[in-house]
């Protein structure tokens, strides 16, 4: 039987609004990009293709990681780092360059160093079964109790607010959200679909302490504190 092919992609772009350079960005004495990398290497399936606009900071970040020979990287245009470009868009691009015949592609997200080699074991399995894409969930609170606020007062986002207890928080079932750490899919369908929200998509569900994505400061505070109780 023939071994899979497997194409992991981080995309790890330098520029970012609400943290700047929030990729290589030191924590705990390590650029945050490494602790997806190393995740991904004691995974120990699979090509690794790193996908940035910095290349120059980019080896940088290999070189102290000793990850150089490990990963390749790949340059992307300036405008697949900035708005409205999305990781779809990123990973399209990737593949141009992709002369290699590949089974399955798995999408790390950069900013989520709290992701282990478990987490994408566990989601490459859930995939493997019936080949069906994958994204990693965590649990979240009952979204029929979110509000707006159209510069007036406040308004249930949902009808079925109406007549729910506040008190009742359970109310529905589990509810689940996209952590954004990890999505797998079959390459073909991917190729075919261009994108990796396709139906059906489950979900695999990692727990709150391994979900935060570094999108600002006070997140980075909290994730640099969780890597801390690790120790």
């Amino acid at each position: 039987m023939r071994q899979e092919n497997i194409l992991i992609v981080i995309p790890a772009k330098w520029g970012s609004r609400r943290l700047p350079a929030k990729n290589y960005k030191y924590l705990n004495g390590y650029p945050v990009i490494c602790y997806v990398l190393d995740s991904a290497l004691e995974f120990g399936k699979g090509d690794i293709i790193i996908s940035t606009e910095n290349m120059k900071e980019m080896h940088e970040v290999l070189y102290f990681c000793s990850l150089y020979n490990d990963v390749a990287v790949i340059d992307r245009p300036k405008e697949l780092a900035e708005d409205p470009a999305n990781i779809d868009d990123v990973v399209l691009h990737v593949l141009q360059f992709i002369k290699k015949r590949y089974d399955t592609l798995i999408i790390l997200q950069a900013d989520c160093p709290l992701t282990t080699s478990d987490d994408i074991e566990t989601a490459y399995l859930l995939f493997s079964r019936n080949r069906e894409a994958v994204r990693s969930v965590t649990h979240t609170d009952n979204p029929f109790f979110t509000m707006r606020m159209n510069d007036g007062p406040l308004k249930p986002f949902s009808t079925m607010y109406q007549g729910i207890s506040e008190f009742n928080r359970d109310f529905g079932g589990q509810f689940y959200r996209s952590n954004g750490a990890i999505f797998i899919i079959d390459m073909k369908e991917y190729i075919e679909k261009r994108t990796r929200l396709v139906d059906p998509l489950l979900g695999y569900v990692m727990p709150k302490e391994r979900s935060f994505d570094i999108d600002d400061f006070v997140d980075f505070k909290i994730v640099e504190a969780l890597l801390n109780e690790r120790r």
